[in-house]
């Protein structure tokens, strides 16, 4: 269970290290997308690229999909063990 654990937590920091800054270089705008920058967006109040109510929006939408995500994970596996 454990390694389970690490495991996910690799992959999560890994996404937000090295994914988004990658999808970053290769897409201007990314920053108006990507859960990272909207979220960064959202605690600076706004930024050039993503307005305070936009990055609220955006992120409400990301955290909506990934309890969507969970939901649909955790009910097709027994979370019990």
């Amino acid at each position: 269970m454990v390694l389970r654990r690490r495991i996910s937590v690799t992959i999560g920091v890994a996404y937000l290290i090295v994914v988004e800054n990658l999808l970053g270089l290769v897409w201007d705008n990314a920053g108006q997308w990507l859960p990272a920058d909207v979220v960064s967006a959202f605690a600076a109040g706004g930024t050039s690229l993503v307005s305070i109510e936009e990055a609220s929006l955006l992120a409400v939408g990301h955290a909506m999909a990934g309890l969507f995500v969970m939901f649909f994970v955790f009910t097709r596996r027994d979370i019990t063990e």
